[in-house]
């Protein structure tokens, strides 16, 4: 059985963090400034979960909550801004489950537990396997110019789940779509979502119908596990 650990959570609005990714985040906060320095000098773990607003605010007073599945990632201190911001590279390492809050102050600190796929050893579909790396592949070509960029980037696809995960925060816009994709244990159903999603026509972004065919029977399952 998996143990709980302590691990400090930074919740971002319209942000999935998938963890075979590496993800720029610029940081303005003051308490989540301090946490990424604490972290990075302790060489610890920090948590990237997408933030939702809390019922009961008004919207010049907006309280944001974290989704209690994210990932946890090595935060890297690119530069400081003398306006006070700091930029990082988190670099992706887990899926993790946040069971509890163990501190609010002066940054959110939550007991979590690792949530690894369930299907490391599932037969995969070559032909589905191809084609989402054919659309990465054509992907970058148009969106990263730079030669040297995109080798760089080549490099760090070392893994399936890499390309996986960066086809989901890529070219997965509905931000509701990428929370579900992320908390997907299986590794095939994943594959089957994406190559649903991006259809032939136009592979770049998430086909509006199918999208919305699947949201609809999230939606179902959903009820029917609460009624249950």
């Amino acid at each position: 059985m998996a143990k709980n650990y302590l691990i400090p959570i930074l919740p971002i609005p319209n942000v999935v963090f998938y963890p075979n990714t590496v993800l720029p985040v610029y940081i303005m906060e003051p308490s989540y400034i301090k946490m990424i320095e604490e972290a990075a000098a302790n060489e610890q773990l920090v948590g990237i979960s997408l933030a939702e607003p809390l019922d009961g605010f008004n919207q010049d007073k907006t309280r944001y909550t974290p989704r209690m599945i994210c990932s946890v990632g090595i935060p890297v201190i690119v530069e400081p801004f003398e306006e006070g911001t700091l930029k990082i590279l988190m670099k992706g390492v887990k899926r993790v489950e946040l069971m509890g809050i163990h501190q609010n102050l002066p940054y959110l600190i939550f007991e979590a537990r690792d949530m690894p796929d369930s299907d490391n050893d599932a037969i995969l579909n070559t032909g589905m396997v191809e084609r989402l790396s054919t659309i990465l592949d054509s992907w970058l070509m148009e969106n990263v110019t730079n030669s040297v960029e995109r080798e760089g980037f080549y490099q760090n696809l070392t893994t399936l789940k890499h390309i996986v995960d960066y086809l989901c925060m890529f070219l997965i816009n509905d931000v509701s779509m990428r929370q579900i994709l992320l908390e997907k244990r299986s590794l095939v159903e994943r594959i089957h979502i994406l190559n649903s999603l991006l259809r032939e026509n136009n592979p770049y972004e998430e086909d509006f119908l199918v999208l919305n065919a699947f949201m609809h029977y999230e939606d179902i399952e959903k009820n029917y596990k609460i009624s249950h």
